[in-house]
């Protein structure tokens, strides 16, 4: 995201940057894959192809710069954002079971740990079990990456990596430097995997298959299907945070690829999508207004009351994601269901 030299960086315990500090007990790395990022190019070729069309759409990947990040995690901890506390009760709850499944010399992943919470509930269990241990954090946001190593250094015993990638680039690296004898946790917390299309979400996981040897172990969020009302409230919080989340997809658009969006002219609106089992943000044009996006030298004609679809988030029913898993050839070991938030943790392993 943003600009960023797709040199490769390494920073270990003896070098420094800015905003990577390394400062754990058995050090810390950050690194960032050559070529494993959207580019500027990209993600103005993005823009572009998502605003030409009707309806518009930009991928929701894009949401999560800097700032939208850090709105994320403030949206994780809204009352009407259930998600989050409902996994770490699972995590907390189940943590010691989790824990045992795995055998020796364990290491573990995160795609996209965000602030790094989840991910030290299971470490602190590890690490008594293992020292060091080693965590990798995959997450396209420097920033993020940031946030989750200071969260990981109160764990003396782990040894945190960041990868600044795209998820699965960053994990071919993580697998290509794995000893033979090292079995991998890979996290996909937070029910992410709803942001991807149905066909996306399979493409994805095949490919995380393929980074994954036999005995390695997936831990899955999954937000569950609930009623309608408590799905709105969760993406439309009375604070307007979430609208902040959605609308800075626009202020970055600006930032980045110079253009002139007028972010007053767009009001935040969430949508349950019946037939797709999903929930949608957009952003609703409020006046007729032209657009210009001088970075992609591209003009945006909008209409009142046309939108621009910024994200979906599949919700699944439990009975589908055993079956679902195993088509990508992993087998469902155990599972556990949080009834106040109504949200999934499964465990499965690699055949």
């Amino acid at each position: 995201m943003g600009s960023h030299d797709m040199n490769e960086e390494i920073l270990n315990s003896n070098e420094t940057a800015p905003d990577m500090v390394p400062d754990i007990a058995y050090g810390a790395t950050f690194h960032l894959v050559p070529g494993s990022r959207p580019t500027p190019s990209q993600f103005g070729k993005d823009i572009v192809k998502g605003l030409s069309f009707y309806p518009k759409a930009i991928p929701s990947r894009y949401l999560y710069d800097n700032v939208g990040s850090v709105l994320f995690d403030a949206i994780s901890q809204l009352q009407e954002y259930p998600c989050t506390r409902g996994e770490k009760r699972l995590l907390n709850k189940h943590k010691r079971e989790i824990i045992a499944a795995l055998p020796a010399h364990t290491v573990v992943a995160e795609l996209g740990a965000g602030n790094g919470s989840k991910a030290a509930i299971l470490l602190a269990e590890l690490s008594v079990k293992q020292i060091p241990t080693i965590f990798h954090d995959i997450d396209i946001s420097a920033a993020a990456i940031s946030q989750c190593r200071m969260t990981i250094s109160t764990l003396p015993a782990v040894n945190f990596n960041g990868y600044a990638a795209d998820y699965l680039q960053g994990l071919q690296r993580i697998s290509s430097m794995r000893h033979h004898d090292q079995a991998l946790l890979l996290l996909f917390l937070g029910s992410s995997i709803g942001n991807y299309e149905q066909a996306e979400a399979v493409d994805l996981m095949k490919g995380v298959r393929e980074q994954l040897r036999a005995g390695d172990f997936l831990l899955l969020g999954t937000d569950l299907v609930k009623p309608k009302e408590r799905l709105l409230a969760a993406y439309n919080d009375p604070q307007g945070v979430t609208a902040a989340f959605n609308k800075n997809i626009l202020a970055r658009i600006n930032s980045e690829l110079q253009g002139n969006f007028d972010l007053s002219a767009f009001k935040h609106e969430v949508r349950w999508n019946y037939r797709l089992n999903r929930i949608e943000m957009h952003l609703v044009c409020t006046a007729n207004q032209i657009v210009e996006i001088d970075g992609v030298s591209m003009i945006v004609r909008l209409r009142q009351g046309e939108t621009i679809h910024t994200e979906s988030s599949h919700k699944y029913r439990l009975e589908q994601i055993g079956p679902w898993l195993s088509e990508v050839g992993l087998y469902l070991v155990a599972q556990w269901v949080d009834d106040e938030s109504l949200f999934a943790t499964t465990l499965a392993r690699v055949r």
